[in-house]
């Protein structure tokens, strides 16, 4: 997958409380840290993802990750809100990237 990768991507975490969860400022938006480059494959895409809550939102575009950095829901990719970020599992079972909705 890797050969694939062609492009960057900035990623960005958010900061983690002792609780273990995201850490909220005093308006309740998520505080995060600083980027990092990542290497990437975008692809523009239209797909529906559905949340937790039943809402349905509409994706634009597709990231492929290597399997260095895992990102998780409610990061920042580019700048938008990652929505869901799915293993991309090779054909020996082990996590070789991944694919990343924002």
């Amino acid at each position: 997958m890797t050969k694939f990768l062609k492009q960057e991507c900035q990623v960005t975490p958010y900061q983690v409380g002792d609780d273990g969860k995201a850490l909220l400022n005093r308006f309740g938006e998520i505080v995060y840290g600083e980027p990092v480059t990542c290497k990437c494959r975008r692809e523009k895409i239209v797909k529906d993802i559905v949340q937790s809550n039943g809402a349905v939102l509409q994706a634009t575009t597709r990231y492929f990750l290597d399997e260095k950095y895992e990102p998780k829901a409610d990061y920042l990719i580019d700048g938008a809100v990652v929505l869901t970020a799915e293993e991309y599992i090779n054909e020996r079972g082990t996590v070789e990237g991944y694919e990343v909705y924002p």
